[in-house]
């Protein structure tokens, strides 16, 4: 399987609603998700994908840009805002 063809299957829409609904049973309106909730599982998906599982937030790195368009493209803010990548402040000893 090509590095292309398993981008595309942790982008599917249908994936990401299962994940959605995993990680917020609670909270998961599977009629009402918005482009944000997509977003952010295809986001963790495709760090995954790129750097493998990490544990702690400080290992926490930005997206190749490539792959941020490719999700901003097939899942757009109305209002065309997005917060982007931002790194976790250090606490201070």
């Amino acid at each position: 399987m090509s590095l292309t063809d398993r981008i595309s299957k942790l982008l599917d829409p249908d994936v990401l609603e299962v994940q959605i609904g995993l990680r917020y049973r609670e909270k998961a309106d599977h009629c009402n998700l918005m482009p944000e909730s997509y977003r952010f599982a295809a986001y963790k998906n495709l760090f995954i994908l790129t750097y493998g599982r990490t544990r702690a937030k400080e290992e926490r790195r930005p997206l190749p840009s490539c792959l941020v368009f490719l999700v901003r493209s097939k899942f757009p803010d109305p209002n065309n805002k997005y917060r982007g990548f931002q790194a976790k402040k250090r606490r201070k000893n």
